[in-house]
């Protein structure tokens, strides 16, 4: 057999993406695919936790995935990136002051001393130098209101009121594009539901909060029924997002799905 040409396999997950059309900004093919692909014991199974990749996966990573999936994450990316870049300017320029800052500093207690030890040797007056200390640390007060008032400590204040005012639009931003997808995802969530079961059992909910989210089924409770609110949810974000596949290997599913559907594997 004719041995045949091999790539790396992140060279062809991307080439995998793009013929998908899955090629999304930020957005890797295993990490949107691999959270859809279910198996037991591959540990994203949790009915309770659907969104996430692994039981251990921080909820604002879990957040941040579903974002790119919806590629609603540009704008939040820009933003990120934008104070990023203004925060390393910032920081940059506060180095630079307080390198001179604490150079001034040092020259200028270096000649404090200077003149202290050069009084004690000319007069030996132990109440000249009680002054002259006095004077020192005086000296020592007013360096430290320049310190407060110099430019580095203005750029410092801006740069904390920046900060505080990009993480309250990000977060605002944030939680305008989730409640967009939990919008899309509880209505599309319903449809299928009803088109499976006509009504006879509750659609499932989902809630987003800034780093995390809560899915539930109201006034059902059981496997089965939490099972099912999983692959609800599934079937949703096949419809709703480039998804090329979901894929469901759970030995209980007939269980909970006997009286409408049967497909481990939805195209």
């Amino acid at each position: 057999m004719e041995q045949q040409n091999s790539i790396p396999l992140t060279e062809y997950c991307s080439w995998l993406s793009k013929q998908y059309g899955l090629d999304l900004p930020w957005l890797s093919f295993r990490d949107a695919v691999g959270r859809y692909i279910r198996a037991y014991g591959k540990g994203n199974c949790d009915e309770k936790h659907p969104l996430h990749y692994v039981a251990t996966e921080p909820g604002n990573k879990t957040i941040i995935a579903l974002l790119k999936l919806f590629d609603r994450y540009s704008i939040i990316s820009e933003i990120e990136a934008f104070h990023k870049k203004v925060s390393t300017i910032f920081k940059q320029e506060l180095n630079a002051e307080r390198k001179t800052l604490l150079a001034a500093i040092a020259e200028f207690d270096s000649i404090i001393q200077g003149y202290e030890a050069q009084l004690k040797e000319l007069i030996q007056n132990p109440q000249l130098s009680k002054i002259v200390l006095q004077r020192h640390a005086e000296a020592l007060k007013s360096i430290e209101k320049m310190r407060r008032d110099n430019d580095a400590y203005v750029k410092s204040e801006e740069l904390k009121r920046q900060k505080k005012q990009d993480e309250e639009r990000l977060s605002n931003i944030k939680s305008e594009q989730l409640g967009i997808i939990e919008n899309l995802l509880n209505n599309e969530m319903k449809r299928i539901n009803d088109l499976l079961y006509k009504e006879e059992y509750n659609a499932p909910l989902i809630h987003f909060s800034d780093s995390g989210y809560f899915f539930t089924t109201p006034n059902d409770t059981g496997t089965g029924i939490a099972y099912k609110g999983l692959v609800v949810l599934d079937l949703a974000m096949l419809h709703l997002t480039r998804l090329p596949i979901v894929v469901h290997c759970l030995p209980s599913i007939k269980n909970y799905f006997s009286n409408s559907l049967e497909i481990q594997i939805y195209l």
